[in-house]
């Protein structure tokens, strides 16, 4: 029961749920600040005219190598540019691309440098996640942990995970849920919305995730008892 409960409270206070559960809140009670924020960053991203798609795609990737910067922020804005099939599209090029050079970085300067980059607080997550991440639970985090993609990218460049099975995993993993995210939002142009739907799937997978590798972790450790 205590290790339960220790799980529920690890997905409640993770990162991305505070992330996602604040912009909801935004989006509730500050709605026109949110929108004038949104509106900003569009001008911005537009002001690039035909550039416009590459700038977005490399603030996706600085936003998730400068982890714990949520790329949710990015991606909103870049929803009412370009509509929800491109800014989707744009987004998982520039996760893929962000995701392997946290990778990268990892596996090339190790954890001094890793730590430099995310905090003490991001490090310790990674510790927790680098303690069973093997390829199948680097498939099970990028299903359904879309909130610790960066995290997760880091994490495995610390370990003996090969770079092949992590291209695979990050190229694919997240297609599920973006793709589910993307046929409940298309319709609508509705900001409380789209933050609602993305926010309560980003945590739905995440607590899946959290449920799976609570599970793998304690059958890895009983076969470790018994044997």
């Amino acid at each position: 029961m205590r290790n339960k409960k220790q799980l529920v409270k690890e997905v409640v206070i993770s990162p991305g749920f505070l992330i996602l559960f604040l912009i909801f809140l935004l989006g509730i009670f500050f709605q026109s600040l949110l929108l004038e924020h949104l509106e900003k960053l569009r001008e911005i991203i537009s002001s690039y005219g035909s550039l416009g798609p590459l700038i977005f795609i490399l603030l996706i990737a600085l936003s998730t190598i400068l982890a714990p910067i949520n790329n949710f922020l990015v991606w909103l804005p870049g929803f009412y540019i370009f509509g929800p099939e491109r800014s989707i599209a744009y987004s998982l090029i520039g996760g893929l691309i962000g995701g392997l050079s946290a990778f990268l970085i990892a596996r090339k300067f190790g954890r001094p440098v890793v730590k430099k980059i995310i905090g003490k607080k991001g490090m310790e997550r990674i510790d927790e996640l680098t303690k069973d991440l093997g390829v199948l639970t680097l498939w099970l985090l990028m299903v359904f942990g879309v909130s610790l993609f960066d995290l997760v990218s880091y994490a495995a460049g610390l370990t003996n995970v090969r770079i092949k099975d992590f291209f695979v995993a990050i190229l694919l993993g997240p297609l599920p849920l973006t793709f589910l995210i993307y046929l409940l939002i298309k319709n609508t142009q509705d900001l409380i919305t789209i933050v609602a739907i993305s926010g309560v799937v980003s945590i739905t997978g995440l607590s899946i995730s959290s449920v799976l590798l609570f599970y793998l972790h304690k059958r890895r450790k009983t076969r470790v008892f018994r044997t």
